[in-house]
């Protein structure tokens, strides 16, 4: 007596099956038509950037990826989603696959992100404050003020 193998689709469980089943459209794989964009944006939550960033909504956006999405198409994150009109909803759609396919043709190397891209200024401002804080704490009490 033998032992019997069938098969066994792990993907196809795995698709079917919470959490992964409750993700929402990848913006490089599984991009929806603009029609059904728009209508899952008209649903959408308190902000368009809360929308971005919901899973369920669209899977693997992160928060600077929300917020490089938002700078192209030139709409404040909190403005609601049911308050964007036609143009709006048409450019969220291009600039969110033009982030995403951009990112993703450099391989997530940001030092290839284009020079107008939003995240190339994403950080100067903390690490220059946090550099500040380290150095004044580490020179305190030693006559040394240092700046960056």
């Amino acid at each position: 007596m033998g032992v019997e193998w069938g098969e066994y689709d792990c993907v196809k469980i795995l698709r079917t099956s919470p959490p992964i089943s409750t993700l929402g459209f990848d913006p490089m794989l599984s991009m929806p038509s603009l029609q059904d964009f728009a209508t899952k944006i008209r649903k959408g939550g308190n902000s368009v950037k809360s929308l971005l960033l919901d899973q369920t909504f669209s899977a693997g956006v992160g928060n600077w990826v929300a917020d490089e999405i938002l700078f192209h198409s030139r709409i404040h994150p909190e403005q609601k989603p049911n308050s964007l009109d036609e143009d709006q909803i048409k450019g969220l759609y291009e600039k969110m696959q033009y982030v995403c396919q951009t990112a993703v043709g450099v391989d997530g190397d940001a030092s290839q992100f284009p020079e107008g891209w939003l995240f190339k200024h994403r950080w100067v401002g903390i690490i220059r404050m946090w550099s500040s804080v380290f150095l004044s704490t580490l020179c305190k009490g030693k006559g040394k003020r240092t700046r960056i």
